[in-house]
């Protein structure tokens, strides 16, 4: 199977002694939104996995940080429909001052750009559970608390 490097971010809140991830649903094709996921992509030549995700999430959210808060680890995702595994970066970031929703166009190189993502939050609990493709399998939620 081929490896391809990816990244994964998990972007963080507190709503009133609830821990929330930020969280979107895109459009395909037709106009249908596809269940939720969180900012993530594809590691470009040369490049770490550091700059990679604060290039994603800034292409695929808006949002600018300097650093992430929190490596996670690396861990394998197998995509045996198309003979891959992804390797995934995931970090973690905090924030606090942010709308509950808002829809985000990406302009970007990469195959996302065009695309419109409705960003939203969803308790870590509920994310951990409905996130795509194992998306939800790095969250360190352990009795509500990250």
């Amino acid at each position: 199977m081929k490896i391809v490097r990816k990244v994964l971010a998990y972007i963080y809140r507190d709503n009133q002694g609830v821990c929330e991830v930020l969280v979107f649903n895109h459009e395909d094709h037709y106009g249908q939104e596809i269940n939720p996921q969180v900012p993530s992509g594809t590691l470009r030549k040369n490049e770490s996995p550091e700059s990679a995700i604060l290039r994603e999430v800034f292409e695929e959210a808006g949002l600018e940080f300097k650093k992430h808060q929190n490596y996670l680890g690396t861990f394998d995702f197998k995509r045996e429909e198309i003979d891959e595994i992804h390797r995934r970066d995931v970090f973690e970031f905090e924030t606090d001052g942010l709308k509950e929703s808002w829809v985000h166009h990406v302009s970007s190189d990469d195959e996302d750009d065009g695309m419109i993502f409705h960003y939203y939050w969803l308790p870590a609990r509920v994310a951990k559970e409905k996130l795509v493709a194992e998306m939800g399998n790095y969250l360190p939620v352990i009795d509500g608390e990250i």
